[in-house]
């Protein structure tokens, strides 16, 4: 898929795709990292980064570390949560359920690449919960240097689960009262739409839209795929995503090159 004007280019690859592993030696995910782009996008630098952590890092190209492979190399960074693009850039990035978001202007050579899932978007546990100031979303828009360059911006969110699909049941006799200090956070920093009281449902991809507005960005100027990692279904029946929350170890994979 290019987006907007042949600038930035997107695919992503679910269970038909053997997927990635993040909990194995770099050296072999840097390798798997080179193969997926020589192929698919020819003379790009290819990037990749273990986003287990859910950091809120975001850096530029400069702050990765080069790893030699067979017939090339790969920059990789342990921990950063996502990647500002420039031109000739190629970034990997492994997804569970969490949403992946494209931040770029149109014409412009450049996209800045987060995975946004619930730790990056509102924090780990009710003790560590943050404000869309902490979020994965504002630290990337700190890579577009004004406030008149966000209301050109459009935002591509990919996969990532869906909202009934992503429950924290507020009744749960062990994690409810958790789940409710959750839900209440949620509801209270992005809105009612954000969630389902009764059943705990969190929408990731309402959050992004809240936290995406509320920086500067635009009405309209959020975009969403409609996957749904954790139900999505082939015509075959079969699974179409790998999905962290079914109990996967796989990860789809979602490449951006500029």
């Amino acid at each position: 898929m290019n987006i907007l004007g042949n600038k930035v280019r997107v695919c992503a690859f679910g269970r038909h795709h053997d997927g990635f592993r993040l909990d194995g030696p770099v050296d072999s995910l840097c390798e798997k990292v080179y193969s997926l782009v020589s192929e698919l996008c020819p003379g790009k630098v290819p990037y990749v980064s273990n986003i287990a952590q859910a950091s809120r890092i975001v850096l530029p190209s400069s702050a990765f570390t080069r790893v030699n492979v067979k017939n090339g190399y790969v920059q990789y960074h342990k921990n950063a949560d996502g990647l500002c693009l420039l031109h000739g850039d190629a970034l990997v990035m492994p997804t569970g359920d969490c949403p992946v978001v494209i931040l770029t202007i149109p014409g412009e050579p450049k996209a800045v690449v987060v995975h946004a899932g619930r730790k990056s978007l509102i924090g780990e546990s009710p003790e560590g919960l943050i404000t869309r100031r902490g979020s994965v979303i504002t630290h990337a828009l700190r890579h577009f240097d004004s406030e008149s360059r966000k209301k050109r911006m459009f935002a591509y969110v990919m996969l990532g689960i869906g909202k009934d699909s992503f429950l924290h049941n507020p009744h749960d006799p062990v994690w409810g009262k958790r789940n409710k200090k959750l839900l209440n956070h949620i509801k209270s920093l992005y809105g009612a739409q954000c969630i389902n009281e009764d059943t705990g449902a969190i929408s990731l991809h309402e959050i992004i839209q809240v936290q995406c507005l509320q920086s500067g960005l635009v009405e309209g100027s959020v975009r969403f795929d409609g996957v749904d990692t954790y139900s999505d279904r082939l015509y075959d029946g079969d699974f179409a995503w790998w999905s962290h929350r079914r109990g996967d170890q796989n990860r789809n994979i979602v490449i951006v090159s500029v």
